[in-house]
């Protein structure tokens, strides 16, 4: 849920504390049962919700569960996301700015939205934003290794450059607020400064409508810019040293040398999802409302249990564990743009098993449902490995050695330079020899209004759909 600090910047940084915000942390944690966490997340909670002890433990157990579904404890080591969710995407660390929080670069603007929603699927889009989130605490805890001071905040660089009414598309507003309320959610009170560039013509209207609820601490926080670059490059130089500032932003850094590959144009046909290709050797499975999927699969211990689902429209879906536990909480699937993928690694043997049924409000009263399941026995990474280890070497080379210990636990020949080129996502599911198909078993809150959420209802002049995320 947060960075792993060494113990004397966290005994540095409770020390800083007043009487008062001690007292609050002290009360928190006995509220919460003494947790394994460090100090600095409960604060985060705890200032999120205005040192509210109901509320914050509310939303610190809510991120709780949602970290668990999400395998968070082991997504640096296990998770790598499609090339297609990285290329179309662009999200990247690139430089430190004055106060020495590290700099996310996000170029929302130049994403294909429809491209994107039918090039990856949209749980693997959200967990890569996690891992991004993830990659983002574990260089807070880089940099605090390197200083000796507590760092916990981020300084993004939101570029809106292209935003237009192609971005209006359902699932992919849906998405971004998704992204956007699960990082705020999961990593309270982790932004610094917020830089938005080159914004479209309606965005002051919109701003002037979101402004008034927002307070005047998260209000000093934004700083909006225009389009144009010299400007730009002059105010985020008050803020940003000249040699981390890209030439796309004004500044003499190559976009590359940035990390700064963003793909323009729409994502190519051949790098769409097939729907086909990925099912080939399903299972087809028959739902009713009165008798609903119960699939039961076989997992030994340590495996990554991944499935894909398809079906005409929508399914409610859920995952529990040997005991009946749920593991992921029931949830909409919507194969309205093609099939759905899933994944949680599995700690303990035994019999796994996927529930599907039809939503309530479904006039359908039967349906036949794509079910394909994957079992990797030794699931690895090394996307976060190459990402962290490229940013030390860019920022802190000095610290190299002394750093290295610190990134997860992947071979150092897994260092590579990330390629750019995206293959087809179908071309990924069958490639491992690892991977083994199982036979078939089938037997028979209050909404959280997100900053930014406001600010692209504003701008897409849309009402959205929104997440049930803690409050």
């Amino acid at each position: 849920m947060g960075p792993l600090y060494p113990s004397h910047a966290l005994e540095k940084f409770c020390a800083s504390l007043d009487q008062s915000e001690k007292d609050s942390l002290q009360e928190f944690r006995n509220h919460l049962g003494n947790p394994a966490v460090d100090d600095v997340v409960l604060i985060r909670f705890l200032r999120a919700r205005r040192h509210n002890i109901q509320k914050s433990a509310k939303m610190f157990l809510e991120s709780k569960q949602t970290m668990e579904e999400l395998c968070h404890n082991s997504l640096l080591e296990t998770f790598e996301p499609e090339k297609s969710a990285l290329k179309y995407y662009p999200l990247t660390y690139f430089g430190i700015d004055n106060d020495g929080c590290p700099i996310v670069h996000e170029a929302i603007g130049s994403v294909d939205a429809h491209g994107l929603m039918r090039c990856a699927c949209t749980e693997d889009l959200l967990r890569r934003k996690m891992l991004d989130s993830a990659i983002g605490m574990k260089l807070l805890e880089l940099r605090t290794r390197v200083t000796g001071d507590i760092h916990k905040e981020l300084t993004v660089i939101f570029d809106l450059e292209g935003l237009s009414h192609r971005h209006m598309h359902r699932a992919f507003v849906n998405l971004f607020t998704s992204m956007t309320s699960m990082f705020e959610s999961n990593y309270p009170e982790s932004l610094h400064r917020l830089f938005i560039l080159n914004p479209p013509f309606i965005f002051p209207a919109a701003f002037a409508i979101v402004k008034p609820f927002l307070n005047e601490a998260t209000r000093n926080k934004f700083i909006i810019l225009g389009s144009n670059k010299q400007t730009n490059y002059k105010v985020l130089c008050k803020y940003i040293d000249p040699k981390w500032i890209p030439q796309r932003y004004g500044g003499t850094v190559p976009d590359d040398a940035a990390g700064l590959k963003i793909f323009e144009g729409p994502v190519p046909v051949t790098d769409l999802m097939d729907s086909k290709l990925i099912l080939s050797g399903c299972l087809k499975l028959e739902a009713s409302k009165r008798q609903p999927i119960h699939h039961s699969v076989d997992i030994s211990s340590g495996s990554c249990l991944t499935f894909w689902i398809n079906v005409n429209g929508q399914m409610t879906m859920s995952l529990t564990s040997p005991d009946g536990k749920d593991l992921l909480s029931s949830r909409t699937v919507d194969c309205s743009l093609g099939a759905q993928r899933y994944r949680f690694i599995c700690r303990e043997p035994g019999t796994y098993m996927i529930h599907l049924s039809i939503p309530a409000r479904s006039w359908t009263s039967t349906k036949i449902v794509e079910l394909k399941v994957i079992v990797d026995s030794n699931p690895s990474a090394n996307r976060a490995a190459t990402v962290l280890h490229n940013w030390i070497k860019q920022h802190e080379p000095e610290h190299e050695q002394q750093l290295l210990d610190h990134i997860p636990n992947i071979s150092q020949q897994s260092w590579i330079e990330i390629p750019v080129e995206a293959p087809k996502l179908a071309q990924n599911i069958d490639d491992s020899s690892q991977k083994v198909v199982l036979q078939d078993k089938h037997s028979v809150q209050v909404e959280y209004e997100s900053i930014h959420t406001k600010l692209i209802e504003g701008l897409l002049r849309t009402p959205l759909v929104h997440v049930r995320t803690p409050v």
